[in-house]
């Protein structure tokens, strides 16, 4: 080998091994052996040179090593991408998503759009090659995670435009979806934009056990108390006894117990008693009672 084209103090070792590998191949080196590119850049217009690719298209040191990748993918496939990094300087990640999509046959010009992040260009792609209709969601207004929830649901035919909503994070639309998916049509009967994923999730599973889940769907209750609610519904007692604003998650939990064990919970059941006295008195009933 000539090593003389790479002898030189100006290349670091990394540098001198993709030259040196390059006329081990018998690769025209002399289009890479050039000190302004790193050894990550050398690597991918060598790889290029390998598979007999025009790297011109991409030998270039303003181009980062992980551009130069995908547009070397995509010539290996017979795509030039360069252009979209030329006209809007997107970076490999957002490239990737553009090549994937040529892969794929896909009208990548609905999503290779500067206002779209790679996340957001992955599940508007994965919606064109699942022939979905992706104008629910292809808005760069939804960030990467309510697409998906919006995705998901229109693969299993959900009626999303409940909840295809800016209104609704993505937290709120996988517990909305889900609750479609089996079948509870009439959550939006319980919810709207102000319960939080978790008080969504505890109306759905009332739903699902055929609960009164009225008495607990107010977003003026904190999820800890709602879930003490549906606690006491799903064990058949009288619930409303302690359904009520005033009442923190811990003094429910106390009427609860008192109930499920069927004491008398008036005289201790009221606002101002602090859940550990309520506790204090729960337990001098239950002493009485089994004394």
């Amino acid at each position: 080998l000539d090593v003389s084209i790479y002898a030189k103090p100006e290349f670091d070792w990394e540098q001198m091994n993709e030259i040196r590998e390059g006329l081990f191949f018998d690769l025209n080196v002399s289009i890479y052996a050039n000190s302004e590119f790193n050894w990550k850049q050398m690597r991918e217009i060598k790889g290029g040179l390998f598979k007999k690719l025009n790297v011109s298209i991409y030998a270039n040191k303003k181009y980062p090593a992980t551009v130069m990748k995908e547009i070397r993918l995509a010539l290996e496939r017979n795509y030039n991408i360069s252009k979209y990094y030329l006209k809007y300087e997107y970076n490999s990640y957002q490239l990737e998503q553009i090549r994937l999509g040529l892969f794929d046959k896909v009208d990548v010009s609905i999503y290779a759009k500067p206002e779209f992040n790679n996340k957001q260009m992955r599940e508007i792609r994965v919606g064109l090659k699942k022939k979905i209709d992706i104008s629910f969601y292809a808005k760069p207004e939804f960030d990467y995670e309510q697409m998906e929830q919006i995705r998901l649901g229109l693969e299993k035919k959900l009626n999303v435009s409940k909840y295809a909503k800016l209104e609704f994070d993505y937290e709120q639309m996988r517990e909305i979806r889900t609750a479609l998916s089996k079948g509870l049509n009439n959550i939006f009967d319980f919810i709207n934009k102000d319960y939080n994923y978790k008080q969504i999730f505890l109306i759905k599973k009332g739903l699902e056990a055929n609960l009164d889940v009225s008495i607990y769907a107010n977003s003026k209750y904190k999820e800890k108390q709602m879930s003490q609610i549906l606690n006491g519904l799903e064990r058949k007692l009288d619930a409303s006894v302690y359904a009520k604003e005033d009442f923190n998650s811990n003094q429910m939990k106390e009427i609860k117990l008192g109930l499920e064990a069927n004491l008398d919970v008036s005289l201790y059941a009221k606002p101002e008693i602090s859940w550990r006295k309520m506790k204090e008195i729960r337990f001098e009933l239950l002493q009485k009672k089994y004394t």
